[in-house]
């Protein structure tokens, strides 16, 4: 492949698209195999290789080396030692340590090849990645046109593969969000400002099917069309202005009231459903029963007192009731929930809720 501006661009392009599709790794090696003429490989090492993301070589030559030769490698040791974007060929490594004789003899030349070129464009942590090619033995060493595309690409290399990191991160934070929710021992639905339903745990499709909640051209409603209203104006405010707060929803069979925490989802658990950072999270309770009130309170360090108020809240108690019920003053219970605020961290009274009922170690299933 002749070297011009359009290689570059071509090959600048495909560092990018490994980026979003790890398999085009691949691809770019064997274009910069044409290119530098010669066996190209890219992997990722600690302290000694610890993934390949693409090799043109034979497979077994490459086993061979992470099985053994790569103690030889002097020019990853040299790369090991060196700040990122560095590259470096065969003719600054020869000397007389047999270990680079031995690395030359027993594994470069059986493969065909003569001259090494090495550049580590990517460092993260401990771990670092190189890339590493093989010169044909006809094709002489590695020139300065070698060196310069290298050079060139490293930079490029180097955004790509953190682009990868985050995408992973990304990846492996959605996948933990979408866990906690399904292992959440309550009822969890995301649903976006107008009621639409984006996702629903598997104890709140079972309330659905119950008729808890209805479902009607996927958006989520209550019982009748006041309370539906109710709840719609709950979502709208989350998704506008992030407020949350908790609704009483009437249930099915004439049953007492069902408080349902309505509150902003959040960035992690929006990003996991769809993305749409506007989406709001609907919790309640299947049976408020099954809460661990000895584990919350070991959790936060509650007194029986903040206990008892902090379970009248999670099942939709209001505090004017809480303390006609209990005889105290409407002073004690608010004194209660300020300590309550402070021992968790949460300030608003839709989020301690919100606090304690999402935690599967608080539900006896959960443990």
């Amino acid at each position: 492949m002749r070297l011009t501006d359009g290689v570059i661009a071509s090959l600048t392009e495909k560092i990018y698209d490994a980026a979003l599709a790890p398999e085009a790794w691949q691809a770019l090696a064997l274009d910069l195999a044409q290119v530098l003429r010669g066996q190209v490989a890219i992997c990722r090492h600690a302290e000694q290789p610890i993934g390949i993301y693409a090799v043109t070589g034979d497979p077994a030559a490459m086993a061979d080396y992470t099985n053994h030769y790569w103690r030889l490698d002097l020019g990853i040791q040299r790369l090991a030692r060196s700040r990122p974007g560095v590259v470096l060929t065969d003719v600054e490594l020869a000397g007389p340590d047999p270990a680079w004789s031995e690395f030359v003899n027993d594994f470069v030349h059986p493969m065909g090849c003569g001259a090494v070129l090495y550049a580590s464009p990517y460092r993260h942590g401990d771990e670092f990645v190189s890339l590493v090619a093989a010169r044909e033995l006809r094709a002489g060493p590695y020139d300065e046109t070698s060196l310069y595309v290298v050079q060139q690409l490293s930079p490029h290399i180097a955004r790509s593969l953190a682009i990868q990191e985050r995408m992973r991160a990304a990846r492996l934070e959605s996948a933990a969000s979408i866990e906690a929710l399904e292992r959440a021992a309550m009822a969890v639905l995301v649903v976006n400002g107008q009621g639409r339903l984006r996702f629903a745990n598997a104890v709140a499709e079972a309330q659905l099917r119950k008729g808890v909640l209805a479902l009607s051209r996927g958006h989520v409603g209550a019982g009748s069309t006041d309370a539906t209203r109710v709840l719609h104006r709950a979502i709208r405010s989350a998704s506008a202005a992030g407020l949350a707060e908790t609704v009483s929803l009437p249930r099915p069979g004439g049953r007492g009231p069902l408080p349902v925490t309505v509150c902003p989802a959040g960035v992690s658990i929006a990003s996991a459903v769809g993305g749409d950072p506007r989406l709001v999270l609907l919790l309640f309770s299947v049976a408020p029963a099954s809460l661990d009130q000895s584990c919350v309170a070991r959790a936060f360090g509650l007194t029986p007192a903040e206990t008892r108020l902090l379970m009248a809240l999670v099942e939709g108690e209001r505090l004017s009731d809480y303390a006609a019920r209990r005889s105290i003053r409407i002073t004690t219970v608010k004194t209660h929930l300020r300590s309550l605020f402070l021992k968790t961290g949460e300030q608003r009274q839709a989020d301690l809720i919100r606090r304690v009922m999402s935690e599967p170690l608080f539900h006896p299933m959960g443990k």
